[in-house]
């Protein structure tokens, strides 16, 4: 299987909970507005929730 590498990054300071609490995505809530069930999910960052289902539905 070919491996694609693509996406965003950003770099920020502290530590991985500190970091949590800023901005987190509960991206079982956030794609349920789809009426699309998913398992617990979480992401840090904005998210586009037809575009993270799509992005999703290749991983399950």
């Amino acid at each position: 299987m070919a491996v694609i590498d693509y996406g965003f990054t950003k770099t920020v300071k502290g530590n991985l909970e500190d970091v949590k609490k800023q901005d987190i995505i509960d991206v079982r809530a956030t794609i349920k507005q789809l009426d699309v069930d998913l398992n617990p999910y979480v992401i840090p960052g904005a998210c586009n929730p037809p575009f993270a289902h799509q992005a999703l539905q290749r991983l399950i």
